[in-house]
């Protein structure tokens, strides 16, 4: 054996002495976490486990259970999951739909009778027939949670009005209600008997979330890491973008607190009388109201003495059934006297400032946010807006700040595919993998970037990939475009339909499932998808041209032309929208001037 040999096997040697001894001292002092099985705490509660990280938990269909304490429980539920009545999700004609979000408030915690929430005491108050107002509250839900369930569930209610009740302590970046989750990771069998059997590699696992078993072992961690960094201001970001892309009003109403005496606003800007919410709001274009007023006003007309016994359940927050009844009230003057025009690019913002965004953490019991935490902000704003030369500015300031943060590589790595860029962005991608190898977002991202390079293999591998991660729609739908140019139709179909299942206010699943029966013949199919695809993202430019395509195909251009001129408005610089709709303008103008002349010769 050479020098070279012998010193490489001391060097094995003493390395797995090492580990024996630090795994030996792990399982000495039992400083290791223990394994244990995640269960729910009780088959009766209303509330089941959502694989949605930033919801955490959700209301369960169909529950009912009227002897439940409604403090600790919902007593039923409708098919939808809401603390509600029965509804369709199809909006009726000549409905007009109000969309009530908030936690524990807007869900009646305390109140047993579902008619004595603010959402069914508003629908009441309206004497049109015509308004609903539907409830989707859900205890300890904050801001960001909210606007998820908006997202998620809500969307596909078509609300023409949103209307978001802001309480003071949904700045907490934490879902503070939600229990274990059951981890729905799949880790390969080498990964997964290291971390069940040995108690240092536990330990680091645990400490430093290597390969997510941090999360594993403390399944509320999964939920913070998804909404920390400021929830609220990414949650109302998220809910500008909704509005505008789903053309609904919004209004946002800014909840008191009620002590025996008093009825008082909290958590106000360092620097004048305005809430914290209101400069948030303000910074996203989106209207906020103080429902104060109006509840003090009431308050001086009825001569009431103790508002925390009389408008609330004793707890100085949940209205009782009287003040969910005045609560209404107000809501129904603020949204008459509020302009109902939707939100769109031209509402105007002011800028991000740090000095809100710190008061917004001192109000959550957090410090400040690092520099870091407010470029993220920042930069996430511009990357909504398609704003890509500045979401990269900041994006680049917030990874020299934290560079092995995968989120703000990701992002970069959008921004970058979008300016053109894709080698950059797949360098991106791969930084992103390195550093948090379970990331979907860059799994599925890094499956597009092959994708549109036309390597079918490896871009399927990183599709499932995310889909085995989390089996969002936006990931099924991308796995079956690769599976459907790889040629697989009946595959394709059936992981469509499964993204429709998990999400059905996804567009592209309908698009692409249209797409799909429409080149296997099935024209009448296809155009029910295509149109369900249009009605739930009327900003969304594809299924408008595909349905006009295949009216021009089919001869009837008269259909197809209005269709082909949404896709062309709605996509200006894409060429075969815009050539489209000239050939059909052109050959439906030829046609009329070819009547007209054939009857002018009669």
């Amino acid at each position: 054996m050479t020098s070279k040999s012998k010193r490489t096997l001391i060097l094995l040697l003493a390395c797995g002495l090492s580990i024996a001894v630090g795994e030996a001292v792990m399982r000495t002092l039992q400083i290791a976490p223990a394994v244990r099985p995640i269960v729910l705490h009780t088959e009766q509660t209303a509330y089941k486990r959502s694989r949605n990280p930033i919801l955490a938990y959700e209301l369960k269909a169909n529950y009912l259970d009227d002897s439940a304490d409604p403090r600790v429980n919902v007593p039923r539920t409708n098919s939808h999951g809401q603390r509600d009545i029965e509804r369709t999700a199809e909006k009726p004609d000549g409905v007009r739909r109000i969309v009530l979000l908030g936690d524990s408030v807007v869900a009646g915690v305390g109140l047993r009778d579902i008619d004595d929430t603010i959402s069914r005491q508003l629908e009441k108050l309206y004497d049109d027939n015509g308004t609903e107002v539907l409830n989707f509250g859900i205890d300890g839900y904050n801001t960001l949670a909210e606007i998820e369930l908006l997202r998620t569930k809500a969307l596909a209610f078509k609300p023409d009005h949103v209307v978001l009740v802001f309480v003071p302590n949904d700045y907490n970046d934490f879902v503070q209600e939600a229990w274990p989750i059951d981890s729905h990771r799949r880790y390969p069998y080498l990964l997964r008997t290291l971390f069940l059997k040995s108690h240092l590699f536990r330990l680091a696992s645990v400490q430093f979330n290597l390969f997510h078993f941090g999360v594993m072992a403390d399944p509320d961690r999964w939920n913070r890491e998804k909404t920390g960094n400021g929830n609220v201001a990414r949650g109302l970001a998220q809910l500008r973008h909704l509005a505008e892309q789903h053309h609904f009003g919004v209004t946002i109403v800014a909840w008191p607190h009620f002590d025996s005496g008093t009825i008082r606003d909290e958590h106000f800007v360092p620097d004048g009388d305005e809430l914290i919410i209101e400069r948030l709001a303000r910074m996203h274009g989106l209207p906020c109201v103080r429902i104060s007023p109006y509840l003090q006003a009431h308050r001086e007309r009825e001569g009431i003495i103790n508002p925390r016994e009389w408008y609330t359940t004793g707890d100085a927050m949940h209205p009782s059934s009287d003040g969910s009844k005045v609560a209404a009230t107000a809501l129904l003057h603020i949204l008459r006297d509020q302009p109902s025009a939707v939100i769109s690019s031209k509402n105007p913002t002011i800028p991000i400032d740090e000095a809100t965004l710190a008061a917004a953490a001192a109000a959550a019991g957090r410090p400040p946010p690092d520099r870091f935490a407010l470029l993220l902000i920042i930069a996430n704003r511009h990357l909504a807006a398609g704003e890509h030369s500045d979401a990269r500015r900041y994006l680049e300031l917030a990874i020299a700040a934290a560079p092995n943060n995968a989120e703000a590589r990701v992002n970069l790595g959008m921004s970058l595919r979008h300016m053109g860029d894709l080698d950059g962005a797949e360098r991106q991608y791969q930084q992103a993998l390195l550093t948090d190898p379970e990331n979907a977002e860059a799994h599925n991202n890094l499956g597009m970037l092959l994708l549109d390079r036309g390597d079918l293999r490896r871009a399927r591998l990183r599709f499932t990939r995310a889909v085995e991660i989390e089996p969002k729609a936006i990931f099924l739908v991308n796995l079956g475009l690769a599976t459907e140019r790889g040629g697989d139709l009946a595959q394709a179909e059936t992981l469509y339909a499964r993204a429709i299942k998990e999400n059905p206010n996804y567009a592209k699943s309908y698009n692409n499932l249209g797409v799909l029966y429409a080149d296997q013949g099935n024209r009448d199919r296809a155009i029910t998808l295509l149109k369900r695809a249009a009605e739930l993202n009327p900003s969304y430019a594809d299924p408008f041209y595909n349905m006009g395509r295949l009216y021009e195909l089919a001869k009837r251009p008269d259909l197809a032309l209005p269709l082909l001129r949404r896709a062309a408005e709605l996509n200006p610089n894409d060429s075969d929208m815009r050539v489209a709709h000239e050939r059909v303008r052109t050959a439906l103008t030829r046609r009329e001037g070819r009547a007209a002349d054939s009857g002018q010769t009669e």
